[in-house]
């Protein structure tokens, strides 16, 4: 029979840890005789050389001794560390009987599997482990031997063989993954490696029992298997139970290590958790197993179930057939049921990026993703410093759900180029590489809609985001608060309300820039019912003359299609400003001046009543170009800021076909005396007079 050798610390001192080349010589008790040791436990053990050298992180292989010993320890120059220990083999293995029971010396081995093979050790003895569950794969640790009921958790109690345990010193400012018994191991070209997700889900577990704490693991690829609960979430922080105990401050910092999804489903899922944060959520998705439409509710991260001050930040989250992450009331009941709101949640600083597969949804049955960033109910949720490939929609599910205190706000959406994955095969975990010149384009939106019902919609906003090729989109009654100071590359801001049920009403759109539009030709796209709104200073740089600032479509029909709502200072610097049919209440301002232009555009074909405030600019640029259609109504509000005599304002107006268009006003001039209003046109004008303190002249 043999037993395994361990370093006699009870002999030597503790402390010691041979480095890399170090030798260890064995002898019979005479001190002179070299004797063999064994590499295992065979019927005919095979031999050790005499003397065993360290490897190179200072690790001896397997040693097992038979019978008594003298062993001498140099290091890998032959200088002596000590010299002459006995050591033998007793029935307990390993030890000595003095080393046993020495309370004051700890005994070491080398992992948490030969942790638990020990027996007989007494009450308040120190154990001391050089690794957790592999060489090397996540450090050591130290317990003390207790009797007793307990349950080995596999990272703070680990049972004895003799039913004795080991109660782990716990580090509070930081337990790893890894000290659980994960293994960072998984290769995602091969698909192999440990499965982790139990370990993981102790370790959770662990903080969530013991009122939460920090996990920190900077290193390795961690593989979630095929398994997850009865939720089909593969690891849960926190309980959808309601008589489970909650979830509270914990904080994970992973920003070094990668998680790997093995199944379909939602990945990591926070529930009834507070006050809890997690950096560095690098998580690639799974893109195997059955497709079709239940994959579109699939998750890298989910935050559903009356989760409270929940940041995400510096994460990598890519591939999911459905969204990158959720924020959702309950995800256990249809439509995700009332009273779950989730509140203060915080995504930012990271990356989501979206699959662009095959180019078919999810729920076709393609491998695209759903979205980026999908928010069915959630009340004060920040998204902000992130870099997304693809998009976010926020959209309710049923009535009374909340949409309320969003704020999109510095996110840059951007649309690749991405090489595609078309064909899955085995590759899993692909994240679709980028490319400057090649690729597919992924689409970026943000977009508020949902059911055509009444959910509590207030106060969201989208503000400073930069997207590369996409919009920004309400519709039905869905309404952003403010859309302001965004930059589109190639983009639209899309309205299209429901005429079943009502116009969008409130609509605040500002200061927002444009290269060149995304869709029908236009910047700002009115294709549903607007009314009190405020539409200003919103400008589109493209340089063809055909493409429209501010376009009303065609196709809207009903009373106050786009009433009350005030347009001011929209510019097309080289197309149109204004087109489309406006409500007899709505305000149309002038614009003002770009560069040095002859004729500032104001508006275009298709207007058949404009109501207009003509803002005077004393240095020039007060030459405005109105096209509309035979038998409209160019109405001038009022004048502001007119200078004193001398100055002339040209308005040159076309009437299409060559019918009449008729020039008039019906509230105010507000003109200094003895302004010249100039009014021209191609085709036949009606004039009308403006007022004793003005004059008109017909060029």
């Amino acid at each position: 029979m043999t037993s395994r050798f361990i370093l006699p610390f009870a002999d030597v001192g503790s402390g010691i840890k041979p480095s890399s080349g170090a030798k260890l010589f064995f002898f019979q008790t005479n001190g002179t005789t070299p004797k063999d040791t064994f590499s295992d436990q065979l019927s005919t053990p095979t031999p050790n050389t005499n003397p065993v050298i360290a490897d190179g992180n200072g690790v001896f292989g397997n040693i097992y001794i038979s019978g008594q010993y003298k062993v001498d320890l140099q290091d890998k120059n032959g200088s002596q560390i000590f010299g002459g220990a006995e050591v033998s083999e007793l029935a307990v293995g390993n030890f000595t009987d003095d080393l046993i029971n020495d309370l004051s010396q700890a005994y070491e081995v080398k992992t948490v599997d030969e942790l638990r093979l020990l027996s007989g050790m007494p009450d308040d003895k120190v154990i001391e482990w050089t690794d957790y569950y592999s060489d090397f794969k996540g450090g050591g640790n130290k317990g003390t031997v207790k009797s007793g009921a307990h349950t080995d958790d596999g990272g703070s109690i680990f049972t004895l063989a003799d039913g004795k345990y080991v109660l782990a010193d716990i580090d509070e400012e930081g337990i790893s993954y890894s000290q659980f018994g994960a293994k960072g191991d998984f290769d995602p070209g091969t698909g192999i490696g440990f499965d982790s997700r139990l370990a993981i889900q102790a370790t959770i577990n662990y903080r969530r029992l013991n009122g939460g704490g920090k996990i920190i693991e900077n290193s390795g690829n961690f593989y979630l298997g095929l398994g997850y609960n009865q939720y089909n979430h593969q690891v849960s922080l926190g309980e959808q139970d309601a008589t489970a105990t909650s979830l509270v401050d914990l904080h994970i910092d992973t920003s070094g290590a990668t998680f790997f999804q093995g199944a379909e489903g939602k990945c990591f899922v926070f529930a009834r958790a507070e006050r809890c944060s997690w950096k560095g959520a690098n998580i690639r998705c799974f893109a195997g197993g059955p497709l079709g439409v239940g994959r579109e509710n699939d998750a890298g991260i989910l935050i559903n179930k009356n989760c409270e001050h929940i940041d995400i930040y510096n994460h990598y989250i890519t591939n999911s057939f459905g969204d990158c992450v959720t924020v959702s009331p309950d995800v256990t009941v249809a439509g995700g049921g009332l009273g779950s709101t989730c509140r203060d949640i915080t995504i930012r600083d990271g990356v989501l990026k979206e699959r662009f597969g095959d180019n078919v949804p999810s729920f076709l049955g393609g491998t695209q993703s759903r979205q980026g960033i999908a928010i069915i109910e959630g009340f004060n949720v920040k998204v902000y410093g992130n870099t997304i490939y693809g998009g976010i929609v926020l959209e309710p599910n049923l009535n009374d759900q909340y949409l309320a205190n969003i704020s999109i706000n510095d996110n840059k959406l951007m649309s690749g180029k991405v090489i595609n994955q078309s064909v899955i095969g085995s590759d899993y975990w692909h994240d679709e590489p980028l490319s400057l010149t090649t690729g597919s384009i992924i689409e970026t939106t943000i977009n508020l809609t949902g059911i055509p019902g009444a959910p509590l919609i207030f106060g969201n906003t989208v503000k400073d985001n930069t997207i590369e090729n996409g919009k920004i989109g309400f519709a039905r009654v869905y309404v952003w608060d403010e859309i302001s100071d965004n930059t589109f590359i190639t983009g639209s801001i899309l309205i299209s309300s429901d005429t079943a049920i009502g116009p969008a009403v409130g609509a605040v759109i500002t200061n927002n820039t444009c290269k060149t539009p995304f869709q029908e030709g236009g910047f700002i796209l009115i294709n549903g019912q607007l009314s009190d709104s405020n539409i200003a200073d919103n400008t589109l740089t493209s340089t063809s003359t055909l493409d429209i600032c501010v376009k009303i479509g065609t196709a809207i029909v009903g009373p106050d299609f786009v009433g009350n709502t005030s347009f001011s200072n929209n510019i097309a610097t080289k197309g149109v400003s204004y087109s489309g049919v406006f409500d007899a209440t709505s305000v149309v301002q002038s614009n003002k001046k770009i560069l040095n232009a002859d004729y500032t555009p104001l508006v275009s074909v298709g207007i058949t009543v404009i109501n207009t405030i003509i803002d005077w600019e004393p240095n020039g640029g007060n030459n405005w170009f109105v096209t509309q259609p035979s038998g409209s109504i160019l109405n001038i509000i009022r004048i502001d800021n007119a200078p004193e005599a001398g100055y002339v304002l040209r308005i040159i107006a076309e009437a299409s076909g060559g019918g009449t268009l008729t020039f008039t006003h019906s509230v105010e001039m507000r003109m200094i005396g003895g302004v010249d209003l100039v009014l021209g046109a191609f085709g036949s004008v009606t004039l009308m007079y403006f007022g004793s303190n003005s004059w008109i002249q017909i060029t």
